[in-house]
């Protein structure tokens, strides 16, 4: 967890904390991420106002959103009709539909 915290703690404008991340989440696990840094979803999408480090953000973001809809689907048992919600999408106020609890907007992952 010591290599996760600092990696974490890193500046969010610096491009190479963005593929030791990847490599670490499968191993951590997204909603450990998101325990050892509550700020990570703003972070991140802050980190994507800078065009030079915004392919390695997406390259995260996927990794983390697969995690995590799979740390979901490994957790609960699926009814056909609904699916879980997974973590992350939770932090980020996303319903089952795609729909952002904020504006109603719906935002296609």
């Amino acid at each position: 967890m010591v290599l996760t915290q600092s990696l974490l703690s890193l500046n969010w404008l610096n491009h190479t904390k963005y593929g030791p991340l990847c490599c670490l989440v499968p191993h951590v696990g997204a909603s450990e991420c998101l325990r050892l840094c509550p700020s990570l979803p703003r972070s991140i999408l802050t980190a994507f106002t800078q065009h030079s480090i915004s392919a390695p953000v997406c390259q995260s973001v996927n990794r983390l959103i697969s995690q995590s809809v799979s740390q979901s689907m490994n957790q609960s048992v699926c009814n056909v009709t609904e699916l879980p919600q997974s973590p992350l999408s939770v932090t980020l106020g996303f319903d089952n539909d795609g729909h952002n609890d904020h504006n109603g907007q719906k935002h296609v992952f």
